[in-house]
This record gives structure tokens, sequence and C-alpha cells, in this order.
């Protein structure tokens, strides 16, 4: 089975998720995955290397599906993530491509964690939406957990109270919830 046939059966099987702020680990697992079933998981921890000799089979296989990786790493990007990570230098390579989204995604570098944070802070609850208003915010919950946003007890080891949140997540509930609110103010831990 040549490269093409693989990738092809992978992503008919497997589809990866187009890329956007609320799925970055679900894509995460799936490109991790597609590298693994292309052969080259190296990629994903950055100790790949090509064959030696520049003329040979395995060189001329190993380049092939390092372009068809790349290719398919910026099928699964939306416009907007494809005009913020796709550059002239990283559009064949699938490393530095995937690095690039993944330290947007993942970084704990302050900017990165005050962005996800105001996301979590721009979360509403609709009058009829309480379904999607949980779902939202286990998405951001993940998300803070993602970039080392650390929730709960000792106070020495965290950067957000629990109880803190718990009192950001039932500001944002109407009053008809009041239920709800006594019982995300009690669990705990939230994340």
């Amino acid at each position: 089975m040549g490269p093409e046939a693989i990738i092809g059966s992978f992503s008919q099987k497997n589809g990866i998720p187009i890329l956007c702020k609320d799925n970055f680990s679900k894509w995460d697992a799936a490109i991790r995955a597609f590298f693994l079933y292309i052969g080259f998981p190296d990629y994903v921890d950055g100790d790949s290397n090509p064959p030696l000799e520049a003329t040979s089979d395995s060189f001329l296989k190993y380049k092939e599906i390092k372009q068809k990786a790349s290719g398919v790493i910026c099928q699964s990007l939306n416009t907007k993530n494809c005009t913020k990570f796709l550059t002239k230098e990283n559009e064949k390579n699938p490393l530095e491509l995937y690095t690039s989204i993944y330290s947007y995604y993942q970084s704990s570098q302050s900017k990165n964690q005050a962005r996800i944070f105001c996301d979590l802070l721009f979360v509403t609850c609709k009058d009829n939406g309480l379904q999607k208003f949980i779902s939202d915010i286990r998405i951001q919950l993940i998300n803070l957990n993602t970039v080392e946003i650390r929730v709960g007890k000792p106070p020495s080891l965290i950067d957000i109270s629990d109880k803190l949140l718990a009192e950001i997540i039932n500001r944002k509930l109407s009053g008809g919830y009041d239920n709800l609110k006594g019982i995300i103010y009690e669990t705990r831990p939230l994340v």
C-alpha cells in the first residue's frame, strides 16, 4: 500500500477534525494517531531524521509522506488557523507546522493563559441553553488545564481558587438555576 492509499484510508476512517479553539485536544490526538499510522511517530516528538542517501527509494518515500503529512495538517485547519500558522517555511515541514500550532494552543505563557481565561469569562448562558452552557464551561475548564492554569487546593499550588471559579460560573447563570448554582458552589474539585 503506497503513501497515498495509507493517508486516504486513514482520513476516511478516522476523520481528523477541523481545528478550532474548542477542540485542540481532540485534534491533537487525531494528528498524533495519523503520524503513528503513516509510520512517522518521531515527527511529533521532534526526533525525525530522513534516510541518509538522497537518491534512495526510502528517502523519496520519506519526502513524499512528509509532504502529504503537511497537507493533511493544512486540510484540518480552518481559514483563520491556516493564515495564523501556515508559512512558506513550514508548509512542507509537518514538524514545524505541528510545533507552531501546538505551541499556540498548549503554551503556558501568560499571554496564552490570559487568552484562555478570557474565553471562559465570555461564556454566556441563554435562558433555554443550559446544556450548551454546561458543555461550553467544560470545554473552557479543559482548556484552562491545557495551558497549566491550576484550579483548586492547596493554595500554594494553584492559579485560581476553586471558589472563585465557582463564583464566576454562577454569576453567568440566571435566577432560574438556583439549584444548579448550589451544586456548582459545593462541588470540589471543579476541574
